[in-house]
């Protein structure tokens, strides 16, 4: 629809920035373009910057956005990370953010959990975790949060909010940007997405127009030079800083009955399954503060669960996704410590009937 296109105004544009924040590091991150003639932009979220409901890879919002780099430094080398990943949240993006943004020393990364995350503790404390991670890495990147929309506007972008505040960083929303071309009648939900989340082709441009609006104002500012300082207290807390997805590469279990191993699903490789037709058993010891299974849910009737005994507590985990809408990564919280301790792990599969897949292990000391 070129009317939404062109009815996004400058005033518009500006109105869904919610903060320019301190643009110290994305200016760094220019003159790297223009100094040594290369830069590396990183997207990391759920199934909006993965790209899901766009065409094709290269009209999605992170693909877009991408461009603006490469249009405005084209002598530059311009990596492009697309670290989104379906279904997944913050807590899960902290535990891989080494692996998948990180570790490719990233000048520039967005970050987008805003529908994915709860309004809990949990989620306030995993991105948060995840913003200091950034932060505080070896080289820090200029971080930039955006806020996605869900069809009823529904996100949690006023706790993320409250999180860039805290470290002056630039933010986004495209959830206040389209509901209020909604709310003004010049579109409808239905125009932008074709379900109650993700963004259509028009969607994703349009985000990637915010983007370029913000990103054409912080090259345009005047801001005085980068100064060292510590970072302000957490809002929320800290406690999976340095959180990790611990696999069969990583563990080895001092029983294993009736696993085997299991390839992967999505970017989740050398897991364990136990396949349909057998009972199986697991023990391993993981030292850490917090661990939480990371396991493949699915929407097929085979899918079943386990049982997981750690520090005298039995819980459950069901695999099955009853009238779901596909298979994500699921996360479970079964150890829990103030300190770091040594965790005795026991899984079981009593229904052979049934087939459960691990993923690995979210662990964080």
């Amino acid at each position: 629809m070129q009317n939404l296109i062109d009815s996004l105004d400058k005033t518009k544009l500006d109105a869904a920035i919610v903060s320019m924040g301190n643009l110290s590091l994305l200016k760094t991150a220019f003159k790297k373009a223009k100094r040594e003639g290369k830069l590396s932009v990183a997207f990391i979220g759920g199934s909006i910057t993965q790209g899901f409901c766009s065409s094709d890879e290269k009209s999605c919002f992170a693909y877009l956005s991408y461009l603006w780099f490469r249009e405005n430094f084209p002598e530059a080398e311009i990596e492009y990370i697309n670290a989104g990943i379906g279904a997944t949240t913050s807590l899960i993006g902290v535990h891989r953010l080494e692996r998948d943004v990180l570790s490719h020393s990233p000048d520039v990364v967005f970050v987008e959990f805003a529908v994915n995350d709860k309004s809990s503790m949990l989620d306030c404390k995993a991105y948060e975790s995840l913003i200091r991670r950034l932060l505080l890495s070896a080289n820090p990147p200029a971080v930039i949060e955006l806020f996605t929309s869900c069809d009823d506007g529904s996100n949690v972008q006023e706790q993320q909010i409250r999180i860039g505040q805290n470290y002056s960083l630039p933010m986004l929303s495209y959830r206040d940007l389209i509901q209020g071309e909604i709310k003004k009648g010049v579109i409808s939900w239905k125009d932008v997405s074709p379900d109650t989340v993700h963004p259509n082709d028009l969607g994703h441009r349009v985000i990637s127009i915010l983007v370029g609006r913000f990103l054409d104002r912080a090259m345009a500012a005047q801001t005085p030079p980068a100064t060292e300082k510590a970072l302000p207290a957490p809002v929320y807390g800290d406690e999976y800083i340095n959180g990790e997805i611990l696999s069969s590469n990583e563990l080895s279990p001092s029983k294993l009955m009736g696993f085997e191993p299991y390839e992967g699903f999505q970017r989740f490789h050398n897991g364990w399954k136990s396949p349909k037709g057998q009972t199986s058993h697991m023990e391993l010891s993981i030292k850490a503060r917090n661990v939480f299974l990371l396991f493949k849910k699915g929407i097929s009737t085979d899918s079943g669960s386990v049982l997981i005994e750690c520090d005298g507590k039995v819980s459950e985990a069901d695999s099955f996704f009853e009238n779901g809408w596909g298979d994500f990564a699921e996360t479970m919280r079964i150890a829990s410590s103030e300190t770091e301790k040594e965790f005795q792990i026991k899984i079981t599969k009593d229904n052979a009937d049934k087939e459960f897949v691990i993923l690995g292990f979210l662990v964080s000391k």
